[in-house]
């Protein structure tokens, strides 16, 4: 972590409670870090793939350091968590290789989770007001700085 860090807790982001928080840092603790928002969404437990909950921590910022712009992650994610959430439940039930995803030789997750995220971002004052409404401040930048 670098002289540019903001730590900010992920309680305090609108749409994500406790048990999310929870899930999160347990799923980290016992399979690593996330290194891409496709491997969050393949180490998370089903708990955190809910789509409310998911699109609030991307516009709040939390994956900003994963490479992907919040605008390409918006776009994609409701059909990439309905691709998980379909695999974990049939992981639940037994049938781990349904779709014969899981950790490819790349190291990256399988199951549809292969997307091109955008490199295009929203517009400042839209990045910035989509995270005030997540988080009830500013905090990668102000409106007013230009």
């Amino acid at each position: 972590q670098g002289d540019d860090v903001i730590l900010f807790g992920l309680t305090a982001i609108r749409n994500v409670g406790q048990n999310v928080v929870d899930s999160i840092i347990r799923s980290r603790k016992a399979k690593g870090k996330y290194s891409t928002f496709p491997d969050f969404l393949d180490k998370v437990e089903a708990v955190v793939c809910n789509k409310r909950t998911v699109e609030s921590l991307i516009k709040a910022g939390a994956f900003d350091e994963m490479g992907h712009t919040r605008k390409g992650l918006v776009a994609h994610h409701e059909p990439m968590i309905d691709n998980v959430v379909q695999v974990k439940r049939k992981e639940a039930e037994g049938q781990f290789d349904l779709f014969g995803g899981g950790e490819e030789e790349s190291g990256e997750p399988g199951f549809g989770l292969d997307v091109e995220f955008s490199d295009i971002e929203w517009e400042k004052a839209y990045l910035l007001a989509q995270e005030r409404e997540m988080l009830g401040l500013y905090v990668s930048d102000h409106p007013l700085f230009g």
